[in-house]
């Protein structure tokens, strides 16, 4: 069910054209490249904080291979293609998941977007109430 829920999300976790560049140009990294790292902290706050749950469930699981058989293969196997991650950022993302987090640096811009939409709303009801309230004039027709 949550493989089928990830594979149904509207929008990639972590975009496709993000990931290739950073395999491209982090070829042979061993540990977290910077590039991996400054590219997570720039997803929007919704994609940053569920991927990094995500991928620490994943890290857990794995931490726990002995007893669950889930080792990092059957981890790619099993997640990977749902949540459309490439296999050398899903690497990073699970196997040294606690270096790959700095920090979500959107997460102000979209709080500042989420404030004026609900100021917009708010003002959008409060009108809506004055309008109901305000007495309509009747009008007489005479003939």
């Amino acid at each position: 069910m949550f493989k089928a829920w990830l594979r149904e999300l509207p929008d990639e976790l972590f975009p496709k054209e993000t990931q290739a560049m950073i395999a491209e140009k982090c070829e042979g990294a061993t540990t977290a490249p910077q590039m991996l790292k400054d590219e997570l902290s720039k997803l929007p706050p919704y994609h940053y904080y569920l991927l990094f749950a995500i991928t620490c469930h994943l890290n857990l699981l794995h931490s726990y291979v002995d007893q669950n058989k889930m080792s990092y293969p059957n981890l790619c196997i099993c997640f990977q293609p749902c949540m459309k991650i490439d296999a050398f950022c899903f690497n990073f993302l699970v196997c040294d998941w606690k270096n790959c987090w700095q920090g979500c640096w959107t997460e102000k811009e979209y709080l500042e977007i989420e404030k004026g939409m609900d100021e917009k709303e708010r003002l959008a009801h409060t009108k809506q109430d004055t309008d109901m309230r305000t007495p309509q004039s009747k009008t007489t027709v005479q003939f």
